[in-house]
């Protein structure tokens, strides 16, 4: 716990004595005792994704050319691409992707990534319009109705990284919903603080008229850290690029969340004496664990809420937080009270087993990001649950 206090709070803000800070540092140099890490073992999820297509084939709707429906269980079905081998590729040690990358506006970028010995992981094309935003095509507008607006907010999961344009969730999504102009507002590596900044500053959303449409946020557990930096942000996994992350606090006076610098440049001491430990190699060697506290978890959600605020003021849109697949435990229990408490609107898509659903084809062999399949089938179910 003081490990995590320290990481949390800055001490010069809050006017602590340097015999203070030396006590933690001493502390945290006799914890370099192993810290098991707490796992929350979650029971097998009921295949509740089966049942909800039992209840809404999407196949009868849209099924892009390259899907094919390869198994049914009554009315139905899993998923596999004709380009889909079982066969996985050799184990590897990867490579660091770096995140962040910056797109010019109107360009097409070569994605390929791969391992060190060479293996290609996935190649593909990113198409970026003249905001900088992924490419989605829309339809134009039937006999001069005017249409609605669906931005979709988010990190690489949005984004689709290791995916063709035609193969992302917000492309797939505006098939299903032609009478809606879709745009991919996704960030490789983004937190809720990212998503923030971008809403703030405005640059990519000035083309976008105020039309009563949806703003959707897909959320994934790792947003948790990447928006309040706790202790375990200061290792090898985070370090390099979660400190230069945004520091969101409340203001009390200004009653919304405010950008107080980079979590390394706002908490000065406690960078300092995390630095210090990371040179002397303490930092990896502990396996720290990810509890987060109920202020840290608030504080995330807050973040959300001023995403929610923005989306009214600007785009007179309703604002939707999805859970996407996969059990994260305790945190996404915690979270949807507080959600609640906001009048946030959310989806809990968390107990959806798309890796039984898709035969284990839901992510990238060795990188982890969600395959074509993967986006078909979340924007199918986004599509049901959202309001048309």
């Amino acid at each position: 716990m003081l490990l995590k206090s320290l990481a949390y709070w800055d001490f010069a803000s809050h006017n602590k004595s340097v015999s203070r800070i030396l006590l933690f540092c001493a502390v945290a140099l006799v914890g370099s005792l192993s810290v098991k890490r707490l796992f929350h073992v979650a029971n097998a999820a009921p295949n509740d994704y089966i049942a909800y297509l039992s209840n809404n084939p999407p196949w009868k709707s849209y099924v892009p050319q390259n899907f094919e429906i390869y198994q049914k269980k009554g009315d139905a079905a899993f998923f596999r691409t004709s380009e889909d081998k079982p066969e996985a590729l050799a184990e590897s040690k990867l490579l660091f992707k770096t995140p962040f990358t910056v797109f010019k506006p109107n360009v097409t970028v070569d994605a390929e990534r791969k391992t060190v010995a060479g293996q290609t992981i996935y190649k593909t094309k990113y198409g970026i319009d003249s905001y900088s935003r992924r490419v989605v095509e829309n339809a134009p507008a039937a006999n001069g109705e005017s249409k609605r607006n669906a931005l979709f907010l988010g990190c690489s999961f949005t984004f689709g990284t290791g995916v063709a344009d035609d193969e992302t969730f917000p492309y797939y999504f505006s098939k299903y919903r032609p009478n809606f102009n879709v745009y991919n507002f996704g960030i490789d590596g983004a937190g809720a603080n990212d998503v923030l900044d971008d809403l703030k500053s405005f640059k990519r959303f000035s083309d976008i008229s105020k039309s009563e449409g949806l703003v959707v946020y897909t959320a994934i557990n790792d947003h948790i850290e990447r928006s309040v930096c706790n202790i375990s942000c200061y290792g090898k996994s985070y370090r390099d690029w979660v400190l230069g992350k945004s520091n969101y606090q409340y203001d009390p006076e200004s009653q919304s969340m405010v950008n107080v610098g980079s979590f390394e440049n706002s908490r000065p001491v406690t960078t300092m004496i995390f630095g210090v430990l990371n040179k002397i190699g303490l930092i990896d060697s502990i396996n720290f664990p990810t509890k987060y506290s109920n202020e840290q978890l608030e504080s995330y959600v807050m973040m959300v809420a001023e995403m929610k605020k923005i989306s009214k003021e600007k785009f007179n849109s309703d604002f939707y937080f999805v859970f996407y697949p996969g059990n994260y435990g305790d945190d996404w229990e915690r979270i949807k009270p507080i959600l609640k408490k906001y009048s946030i609107k959310f989806l809990d898509l968390s107990k959806m087993d798309f890796k039984a659903a898709t035969g284990g084809r839901h992510s990238i062999i060795l990188d982890g990001h969600p395959t074509k399949l993967s986006h078909y089938l979340y924007a199918s179910l986004i599509h049901h649950q959202l309001p048309k």
